[in-house]
């Protein structure tokens, strides 16, 4: 974080990921596990920031994201892990859109398989690995209620209807794929499917089960009184 502290990411029990805020190692509390997670922490952090990121040709190697990489520094730390199983689905939510984990965004196979041809990365910390033979739109946001993930709306819609009207597939993921990606995905599919909110997600919800926080829903509430609006005055 800008003031020096470490935003520590969890899977809270609804699937989401959510934000622990830590201090840094000179204010840390002297618990040994606890002190043990933050020096994992800030380790992985500052190796996973380096220069040495895997490649387009070395990416179809790496089975280890950052999420599972993070999970085994908790088992080494804490003497368990809560999830080595990566998120491989791959969801159709509408023509040319799918919805994913970050899991899916490093497994090139899966993304060759669904003809994937753009992706949208709006993780934290995750690299763009095939940069050689898919197209990236990227932007860094924390899953928070006060991120303001409404102004990439535009840009994100733009990107995906070039997508999908040049005849290409693209992928949009998070780091679960259960808040940040779904909001900007089901924003696409409240204007163009011309879905209200509560239309979207029941629909993108039987497809794979989503929960963006409540902060997004609140923008994505005023987005459909916004696309309302526009509606009404173009009759």
């Amino acid at each position: 974080m800008e003031d020096g502290r470490v935003a520590k990411e969890k899977r809270s029990s609804k699937g989401e990921f959510v934000y622990i805020d830590v201090d840094d190692e000179s204010q840390a509390g002297s618990g040994g596990g606890e002190k043990e997670v933050q020096e994992f922490e800030i380790t992985f952090n500052k190796e996973s920031n380096s220069n040495d990121s895997p490649t387009a040709s070395s990416a179809s190697h790496v089975s280890l994201s950052n999420r599972q990489m993070k999970k085994r520094l908790y088992r080494h730390a804490l003497g368990f892990v809560l999830d080595l199983k990566p998120d491989l689905q791959m969801a159709n939510v509408a023509k040319g859109i799918y919805l994913g984990s970050q899991d899916v965004a490093h497994d090139y196979d899966i993304l060759a398989q669904h003809e994937i041809t753009h992706i949208i990365n709006c993780a934290t910390g995750v690299a763009n690995v095939f940069l050689g033979s898919i197209k990236y739109l990227t932007f860094d946001i924390l899953d928070l209620p006060w991120t303001n993930i409404e102004q990439h709306f535009d840009k994100c819609h733009e990107f995906m209807k070039e997508a999908v009207e040049s005849g290409g597939n693209v992928l949009v993921h998070c780091n679960a794929g259960v808040s940040r990606s779904p909001t900007i995905v089901l924003s696409y599919i409240m204007r163009y499917n011309k879905m209200t909110l509560q239309e979207a997600l029941e629909h993108v919800n039987s497809i794979r089960k989503v929960n963006p926080n409540p902060g997004f829903i609140q923008q994505l509430l005023r987005y459909e009184m916004k696309l309302q609006c526009e509606n009404d005055a173009s009759k």
